[in-house]
């Protein structure tokens, strides 16, 4: 399965910003509207693990592959001009 890393980062980015936006809902005098909120910002922060860990994945095997071209290139005669 292709994993698109930009999407995941998209994903990453509005969890986070979700989690950002919870105290401005949170009612001190509630108890439980706050262990609610909190709820929600432990199930938006696992989302955030799951994401960047397969966005690491992710860019892993991209890296390897990049690699791989990069050595079939050379192996051709192929020099890398770094100027």
């Amino acid at each position: 399965m292709k994993i698109n890393i930009c999407n995941l980062h998209d994903e990453i980015i509005k969890r986070a910003d979700e989690i950002t936006k919870l105290d401005r809902r949170i009612s001190i005098e509630n108890p439980e509207d706050l262990l609610e909120r909190l709820e929600i910002a432990i199930q938006l922060a696992s989302d955030i693990y799951d994401y960047a860990s397969d966005a690491k994945i992710a860019g892993r095997k991209m890296e390897d592959r990049l690699k791989n071209y990069r050595d079939a290139i050379e192996s051709l005669g192929f020099i890398r001009n770094k100027d």
